[in-house]
């Protein structure tokens, strides 16, 4: 089967698209391109945590992601000099204002469904998805 590759534009406040549909059990390639002002993050989970700082559970938990990051600062960097950066979550992918970079995985059947997108960055006293930095994301089962 083909690899899926989406390209997605992070922009203040918003995602471009806002929906995404990626089939389980195949390789998804999302590319992703910050044309804000300001770092955004994408995330993909359930629902909001009580401190609204992130999801209670993370869609790719458990899942091998490869990431790529080209920033004008930096130029590429790998996944490993961003897990502090990122607390960690290996299921966060932040992008500084102009950044281009990608995440690369396979998701099992069992993600099958639909997960909400958000940027739990900070401008002001807000959350970016509070401002309207949200969206969708779909796992079709191998079968639909």
């Amino acid at each position: 089967m083909p690899a899926t590759t989406i390209e997605v534009t992070m922009m203040d406040y918003g995602y471009e698209p806002s929906d995404l549909t990626v089939p389980a059990g195949q390789q998804v390639t999302l590319q992703f391109t910050n044309e804000g002002s300001v770092e955004h993050y994408f995330v993909v989970g359930d629902s909001t945590a009580a401190d609204q700082d992130g999801f209670r559970h993370n869609l790719f938990s458990g899942v091998s992601i490869t990431k790529s990051k080209q920033t004008e600062e930096h130029g590429e960097e790998s996944e490993e000099e961003h897990a502090e950066e990122e607390g960690g979550h290996e299921n966060v992918f932040e992008l500084p204002p102009g950044g281009r970079g990608s995440m690369m995985f396979t998701l099992p059947a069992s993600k099958a469904g639909t997960y909400a997108i958000a940027c739990f960055e900070t401008t002001g006293v807000k959350r970016h998805y509070q401002m309207g930095m949200e969206g969708t994301l779909t796992v079709t089962a191998p079968n639909q």
